[in-house]
């Protein structure tokens, strides 16, 4: 059971992922409202960004999640709260973005405390 609650942060990432690429529409709130052409390619970019975390992070065999991939999220999510805050129209698409970031950065950074300590080193 431990192993697979281990994996499902991973899963949650991959889903989210494949979901703003593949259907975008169905899961961001202003989707339909212009300009649509580039909140598609946005959520697309960031889709492909996330599944392939998930993959790289799926195919670590040390325990605990690595630097890098808490500090792509923290950056994620500072940059979409600065979004969210200077422009009315990415409110809502930003905040949501940053919500996500910050949640993923949070379990990785909780995961990678909790992991051995030799793993922290890396």
């Amino acid at each position: 059971m431990g192993q697979l609650l281990s994996h499902l942060p991973i899963a949650v990432r991959a889903t989210w992922g494949a979901g703003l690429i593949f259907a975008p529409v169905h899961i961001l709130p202003d989707v339909s409202a212009p300009p649509r052409r580039q909140l598609l390619l946005g959520a697309r970019a960031l889709g492909a960004r996330e599944l392939l975390q998930a993959v790289v992070l799926a195919g670590r065999v040390e325990p605990g999640a690595p630097r890098w991939s808490i500090a792509v999220d923290a950056t994620h999510a500072a940059s979409m709260f600065a979004l969210a805050a200077a422009s009315r129209r990415w409110r809502k698409d930003a905040l949501l973005s940053a919500i996500l970031a910050t949640t993923f950065a949070a379990t990785s950074a909780r995961e990678r405390l909790t992991a051995p300590s030799e793993s922290r080193l890396r």
